[in-house]
C-alpha cells in the first residue's frame, strides 16, 4: 500500500497480554474506497491477523505500537503481512453480554 496524504482506511482490534488467549492485532474494519481497499483489490478484510508491518513483527505489541508503523511519509510503500485466523478474531468480536466491547484503533496519520 502506498501511503497517501490521508488515512489508509484501516482499523484494528487486539491485545498483547500473553496470558490472554486472544493475543494478537487484527484488522477490524476496512473503509470502502480507501487506499488500503483500493491497493489490495479488496483483499484486506476484517478478521485478518497482522503479523508484521514493514518488516516489524506485531506479535506482543499494543494496537498503538502497531499503528506507529503506519506513520510514514506520503509516497512510502507500506508492506503488511496478514494471516487468516477466524477463531482468534471471533474471540475479540464475540464478547459476553456483561463485558465491554473491544476497543478499536484507527491508524493515525502524521
Amino acid at each position: 500500500i502506498v501511503k497517501g496524504s490521508g488515512p489508509l482506511g484501516l482499523k484494528f482490534v487486539g491485545s498483547k497480554n500473553e496470558d490472554d488467549p486472544r493475543e494478537g492485532i487484527f484488522v477490524s474494519n476496512v473503509k470502502d474506497g480507501s487506499p488500503a481497499a483500493a491497493a489490495t483489490g479488496g483483499k484486506i478484510e476484517a478478521g485478518l491477523r497482522v503479523l508484521s508491518v514493514n518488516g516489524n513483527p506485531t506479535l506482543m505489541v499494543t494496537k498503538s505500537e502497531c499503528a506507529e508503523h503506519f506513520n510514514v511519509e506520503p509516497g512510502t510503500t507500506i508492506t503488511i503481512v496478514l494471516q487468516n485466523d477466524e477463531v482468534a478474531y471471533k474471540a475479540f468480536t464475540e464478547t459476553p453480554k456483561d463485558a465491554a466491547p473491544p476497543a478499536e484503533t484507527q491508524v493515525s496519520e502524521p
